[in-house]
């Protein structure tokens, strides 16, 4: 972990950090582990093969190609992990990593916007099933991640969120009290409730994670280090920063 522990000095615009379970968040956690939800229309689904290159726009890298009604679901970096270097790109859902081992980039002023979510109110799921990895990285200057609703990352898996050299992560900016989890497995006291866990990192000058409602540290960390950001932007409902179970969080004094 790159400079000192602290729980207070993570940069947040409206944020306080408490070391015990919100409510709302617990019910959201434990809503998602039941299986129950508010029933969506289930959206078409297109998986990342990477069969020519790692273009995301390139059509023959997909079994279908994805549309802004698709749920993507990036599950392998074998022949080619799937980088995404265009603009303009906005599908329904994302899942990394949803039984085994997948990877996005975002590069050169790539952007993605996640408008919707999954049955469980998920846009974003990184490391979905146990022993599954998740892993994206945004990197650079315009390189952008917009995810509308609530993101998990490491849900039953492994997952990681890399923010370096300038690029923008946004979760969960929209809906009324939706949140970010990273690292699930705390929630549900499950024989392998550890199982899930996730990190995010936000490295360098102009890099940033911004988050509206809740950023549920459950189990994993956050690290924030060399002038990069962790803001809450204020949504009506507040923001605040749970640190519960194994999270921690970790900053450097210039961050």
């Amino acid at each position: 972990m790159t400079g000192k522990q602290d729980d207070h000095k993570a940069r947040t615009t409206t944020s306080r950090t408490r070391s015990r379970q919100r409510p709302l968040a617990a019910a959201v956690a434990l809503g998602l582990l039941l299986g129950l939800g508010t029933s969506v229309t289930h959206a078409a689904e297109s998986h990342w093969k990477g069969t020519d290159s790692s273009d995301w726009g390139d059509v023959v890298n997909w079994d279908v190609a994805p549309t802004a009604g698709s749920n993507v679901i990036i599950d392998t970096t074998s022949p080619h992990a799937s980088v995404l270097a265009q603009q303009g790109a906005e599908i329904n859902q994302l899942t990394v990593g949803d039984e085994a081992t997948g990877t996005l980039a975002l590069s050169a002023g790539g952007t993605l916007v996640v408008n919707g979510s999954d049955d469980y109110g998920s846009g974003m799921v990184l490391g979905s099933a146990d022993g599954s990895e998740g892993d994206i990285t945004v990197n650079g200057e315009g390189s952008t991640l917009t995810v509308e609703q609530g993101a998990q990352i490491g849900s039953a898996g492994k997952g990681a969120l890399t923010v370096v050299s300038g690029g923008t992560a946004n979760l969960a900016l929209t809906p009324d009290y939706e949140e970010v989890l990273v690292g699930f497995g705390f929630y549900g006291q499950l024989p392998d409730s550890a199982g899930g866990s996730g990190s995010i990192v936000v490295d360098g000058a102009g890099s940033a994670v911004n988050y509206a409602g809740g950023m549920n540290l459950l189990n994993g960390s956050i690290t924030v280090s060399d002038g990069g950001t962790l803001d809450s932007q204020s949504r009506g409902d507040g923001g605040w920063l749970d640190i519960v179970g194994f999270g921690r969080v970790a900053n450097d004094p210039d961050s």
